[in-house]
């Protein structure tokens, strides 16, 4: 089992995302060594590999002699919750979220790597509908050897292939039908094998390869059989799955659209740049009614960073001495500032979001200036959402250093840059959480209206921001100070 942290990359300064597998009480010494096995075979096989739909592993490290790995951060939910909250998603949106799933697994079969487990749980979307695959936990590789134990199969029985299911080695066509089980399951509500909570029934089904023929699919019904066919070489290659899945994705662009634009331009070369879509109406998730809720709960106090001293990891036969799990020349050390994902770019959940203006217990200095409320006009392209966002949330984390993060009509309203880092060290601000798109659209200039919970030492306060496009960079453009603040 394991925890993913979100955490602070004190070196390079970004956010990223620590798994921290934890080991179960009264595990064997053998045991405990298979998992760390596990854990280095993940990091291992996520970095043979680049994908911009696919998570990053950037380290792995060990805290209190636990892996941790260390992750590209992704503000997201899974598709397994957007199952849970919809039930079922129209055909062109499931078609666009399987086309990016299938390219990065032809990327990872290129690299002679077999995911094993696709699965709702394992696609994660952001807020402009970017999707990326995760957990390669199970994953095989050409040469790895086995850590799994004899009698137990690796996967989810929902989505498992029948030869896996039958113990054969996982194959690239395993995925296939993986993928097309997932995507059953977004069209029709539940898993082709039914939704039986017997897993021993499941896996008899998968063993069998019976599946329920999809009743709603529509066009996607010829192409789900061909995924699900139980015999390996009757299915399509991964390839052939992709095209297909972008002409279903492409038949209804219109309705397509709405789901995914294609992933926006990101720093790191490893990504892959693209067009932010124009103001479209989003997909079923993301039409909620009312701002995103925010818990009252803040969150926990930090937790201890990995531990960064690097060893690499002994051989048994050199006396059994225990040695990190650490390798490369440095671990990334992260300090841990809240448990899970914390930027949350979609609505969900029935509490009431803390009022907007300060908390009565805040810091009662003085605002710097007087001047009225100032939004800057953006003059690029349309922003993105989850990229507006993260920089709402790297801004809030230590508003005093981030002078140069505002745009300059912005920092006109303190008189100079030292009476603005006064004014946000009299606010004890201490980091920021669920950032979100709150008008589910862009302005009419491209720009973005963000809310965002901005935690200090006297409570929380719901700040509203604009993020604007000054020659191809991200600023704030309105006034981010506490007081008063309102909806733009």
């Amino acid at each position: 089992m394991g925890i993913v942290w979100r955490a602070i990359d004190e070196r390079l300064e970004r956010s990223v995302a620590v798994k921290q597998i934890i080991a179960q009480p009264g595990l064997s010494e053998a045991e405990r060594d298979t998992m760390r096995q596990r854990a280095m075979r993940e990091a291992r096989n996520a970095a043979r590999f680049q994908h911009p739909n696919a998570i990053v592993v950037f380290d792995i490290a060990e805290h209190e002699g636990d892996p941790c790995l260390v992750m590209e951060y992704l503000p997201s939910r899974s598709l397994s919750a957007i199952l849970v909250e919809h039930e079922t998603l129209p055909v062109p949106e499931v078609a666009r979220i399987g086309e990016q799933v299938a390219s990065a697994l032809i990327a990872a079969h290129r690299a002679g790597i077999v995911h094993r487990d696709i699965k709702p749980g394992n696609i994660l979307i952001d807020d402009n509908g970017v999707c990326k695959i995760t957990d390669f936990g199970i994953s095989r590789a050409t040469g790895d050897l086995t850590l799994t134990q004899t009698g137990l199969i690796g996967g989810t029985p929902a989505y498992l292939a029948p030869e896996l299911a039958r113990g054969a080695d996982p194959k690239p066509s395993s995925d296939v039908f993986a993928l097309g089980a997932t995507l059953y399951h977004a069209i029709e509500g539940v898993p082709p094998y039914g939704d039986n909570t017997n897993q021993l029934a499941l896996l008899y089904a998968a063993a069998s390869g019976k599946i329920n023929p999809p009743q709603q699919a529509g066009p996607a019904t010829a192409l789900l059989m061909r995924l699900l066919s139980p015999e390996p070489e009757d299915r399509p290659s991964m390839t052939e799955a992709r095209d297909k899945l972008a002409q279903l994705a492409s038949g209804q662009s219109n309705v397509a659209t709405a789901i995914a634009p294609p992933p926006a331009p990101k720093e790191q070369t490893r990504e892959m740049a693209a067009t932010p879509a124009a103001p479209a109406s989003p997909p079923p998730w993301r039409r909620d009614k009312s701002p995103e809720p925010v818990p009252q709960t803040p969150a926990g106090s930090a937790a201890p960073a990995p531990a960064s001293a690097s060893a690499a990891p002994g051989d048994p036969s050199e006396g059994g001495t225990r040695k990190n799990l650490i390798f490369g020349a440095a671990a990334v050390v992260v300090l841990v500032v809240a448990a899970g994902l914390v930027i949350v770019l979609t609505n969900s959940g029935d509490e009431t979001p803390p009022p907007a203006g300060p908390s009565t217990s805040q810091s009662s200095s003085a605002a710097p200036s007087s001047a009225p409320p100032t939004t800057a006009s953006n003059t690029g392209g349309n922003v993105a959402w989850g990229s507006a966002g993260q920089l709402v949330v790297d801004y809030f984390g230590d508003p005093a250093d981030e002078w140069n993060l505002l745009h300059p009509s912005v920092q006109a309203l303190w008189p100079n840059e030292d009476a603005y880092e006064e004014y946000w060290e009299s606010k004890d601000v201490q980091y920021a959480k669920r950032a979100t798109a709150y008008k589910h659209a862009n302005n009419e200039d491209g720009s973005v209206d963000i809310s965002v919970i901005v935690v200090t030492g006297g409570g929380e306060q719901l700040v509203y921001v604009r993020v604007v496009d000054q020659g191809g960079k991200l600023l704030i453009g309105s006034d981010p100070r506490l007081e008063n603040n309102q909806q733009l």
